[in-house]
C-alpha cells in the first residue's frame, strides 16, 4: 500500500473500477482490521489506529513530492474512513 501510495502519476493501477476513494478505504480497513486480530492487548487498538491515521497523512503529503500526483484532503478521509471501520470490524471479529 505504501509503494503504491508513492509511485508516479502515470502508473495506472486501479484494481477497483470507479472511485478511488473505495480503494482507499478498503487498503486502509484490511490494514487496521488486522491489528485488533494479531495484538493481545486491547489498550494498543487504539494507539495502532491512530498510527495508521498518521502513516496515511504522511503518504498523503509525500504524494506531493512525487511527479504527477497531489495530495488529495478526501483520499486522506478515506484513509482514516477505512481505519476506523478496520479497527471496528477487527474488534467485532474478536
Amino acid at each position: 500500500m505504501s509503494v503504491g501510495s508513492i509511485l508516479p502519476g502515470t502508473v495506472h493501477f486501479q484494481p477497483i473500477r470507479g472511485s478511488d476513494k473505495l480503494l482507499h478505504l478498503i487498503a486502509y480497513a484490511g490494514l487496521a482490521l488486522l491489528q485488533p486480530l494479531f495484538l493481545k492487548e486491547q489498550r494498543l487498538f487504539l494507539r495502532w489506529a491512530l498510527l495508521l491515521v498518521a502513516w496515511g497523512i504522511l503518504l498523503e503529503g509525500a504524494q506531493g513530492l512525487v511527479p504527477n500526483r497531489t495530495p488529495s484532503f478526501w483520499d486522506f478521509v478515506a484513509n482514516s474512513t477505512g481505519v476506523m471501520l478496520g479497527t471496528w470490524a477487527g474488534i467485532r471479529a474478536r
